[in-house]
């Protein structure tokens, strides 16, 4: 399973660390929405992991470009914001899952088990 994480560099490197060893065979990182969007182009990606506040847009723009694009990626948003109209919007643009930072490792192990299946 391959899996690409688009948020900050700290981010990005727990993200990386924990994912690996949850199985995750590769994970690819990017730090703007436009570099994230030209790794899921070349495909070979199983498993998403979005932050909403990117510096180029905002996470939901990526989101919404991955399923008008007609992809069936498993989706999961993080974000620090756990407000209740924001999960709402998270849901219903089409991720399929959404996690509270800071991520758990074992959050992460049962994403990593839902997309295997």
């Amino acid at each position: 399973m391959n899996a690409l994480v688009i948020d900050d560099v700290p981010v990005q490197n727990i993200l990386r660390k924990m994912l690996l060893e949850s199985g995750v065979d590769e994970v690819k990182t990017a730090s703007t929405g436009s570099e994230g969007l030209r790794y899921l182009s070349q495909g070979e990606i199983d498993l998403l992991i979005l932050d909403i506040h990117l510096p180029d847009m905002s996470g939901l723009d990526v989101l919404k470009q991955v399923r008008e694009s007609g992809s069936k990626l498993f989706v999961v948003v993080a974000t620090g914001y756990e407000e209740l109209e924001t999960v709402h919007e998270i849901i219903r643009m089409g991720a399929n899952r959404y996690i509270v930072k800071p991520v758990q490792l074992s959050e992460l192990k049962q994403v990593v088990e839902q997309v295997s299946r």
